[in-house]
């Protein structure tokens, strides 16, 4: 069967596996689909058969054999990204995630660009739990068309790692375990609500900047320089890469019209209440503005 996703030009195939639709559906808000007849190559091809689930695309060439329903997802889910992603030329891609905190549109939007293992899935997570609403929790695309650069939902739940870290309270650690929707023993995805998880497509001004720093100690957000996040930001970025000198003015113009701030914390809900604590002030300041 092929399916025609919205956004993405090409059909994706898949072979004994509509299942997998399902799956999707149940961690995704926004992903819109189809069944077509459309005969062109597809951009992705899944099938199972006895060993598990192969996938092969533009990607990834080499066909990729998993056994693991969730490790398919996932695959599956990398792909769709990038077939998103690339679809699109006003996008730039970050790794990184994001959440707005508080009520409405003009709820302040935190991006918190990253490496892999630096928590950020499981402090996005958290977040949700918080009140919080997701834009990524690993890929954002970044629209530069606008004269206000806006961050993208992507539109796909949360996925941290297993086991949920120490640093997690009980509580949040029973919430997120409670909507796991796909698991492994290494991750799993956390089913959320439609406030929780923006849809894809939507958009949202970046109001800060966050690089995480895994500390002991009181949790603190302090001032970080303009020119560590845009270094950050560099090493993050992926997918179409511009000139150099480009993807630094770029980045130049976004760190400019954002707070850049430094989060060191262990314990997620002292981190958590500093961030709900800075969303307050600048839903504060953004309701005087247009009053």
């Amino acid at each position: 069967m092929r399916v025609q996703f919205q956004g993405i030009p090409r059909p994706i195939a898949f072979d004994d596996c509509v299942d997998l639709l399902d799956r999707l559906a149940a961690i995704s808000q926004g992903w819109r689909w189809q069944v077509t007849q459309d005969a062109s190559a597809p951009i992705i091809s899944v099938a199972a058969d006895k060993a598990g689930w192969r996938i092969v695309s533009q990607w990834t060439p080499t066909p990729a054999v998993y056994d693991n329903p969730a490790d398919i997802l996932c695959a599956l889910l990398a792909d769709l990204v990038l077939a998103y992603v690339e679809a699109d030329s006003r996008l730039l891609c970050l790794h990184a995630g994001a959440v707005a905190i508080g009520q409405g549109p003009a709820a302040p939007l935190f991006v918190f660009p990253a490496e892999s293992q630096a928590g950020k899935s499981t402090l996005t997570a958290a977040l949700a739990t918080a009140g919080g609403r997701i834009y990524s929790d690993d890929v954002l695309p970044i629209d530069l068309s606008s004269p206000t650069a806006n961050a993208v939902a992507i539109g796909l739940a949360p996925r941290p790692r297993l086991p949920l870290p120490d640093a997690l309270g009980d509580h949040r650690r029973d919430a997120l375990l409670h909507r796991m929707a796909s698991r492994n023993s290494r991750y799993g995805y956390v089913a959320l609500t439609g406030e929780q998880l923006a849809p894809l497509g939507e958009r949202r001004p970046i109001t800060a900047f966050v690089r995480l720093e895994r500390a002991t100690g009181p949790a603190a957000l302090t001032t970080a320089s303009r020119s560590e996040i845009i270094k950050l930001l560099l090493q993050q970025n992926f997918g179409a890469r511009p000139p150099a000198a480009e993807m630094v003015e770029r980045f130049a113009a976004l760190t400019a019209a954002a707070h850049c701030w430094r989060l060191s914390y262990n314990d997620i809900d002292e981190a958590i209440a500093l961030l709900m604590a800075q969303a307050r002030g600048a839903n504060s300041i953004s309701h005087r503005l247009s009053a």
